[in-house]
């Protein structure tokens, strides 16, 4: 194989794993976004709870919701570090 032919078909791996790089922040942001929405849901939620098991459920859910959300911007700010 010639010198040629081996930089196109490394420069296509190197962009294949730049446009991988690009669908999995995009996936990583609407995982986060619909992630947010539920953290609103739920906080709604624990304001309208009038019983104390409601307000734990909706307790626990929230802080479930936040530890995911910190840990996908965390993943996301990884990510678009590689991808610049």
């Amino acid at each position: 194989m010639g010198l040629k032919k081996i930089i196109e078909n490394l420069q296509k791996a190197l962009d294949a794993k730049k446009n991988r790089t690009s669908r999995q922040i995009e996936t990583i942001e609407d995982l986060l976004d619909r992630l947010e929405r539920k953290k609103t849901k739920y906080q709604a939620r624990l304001a309208a709870a009038s019983g104390e098991k409601e307000k734990r459920k909706a307790s626990r859910h929230l802080k479930v919701c936040k530890a995911q959300l910190e840990k996908g911007r965390a993943v996301l700010q990884e990510l678009r570090k590689e991808v610049d």
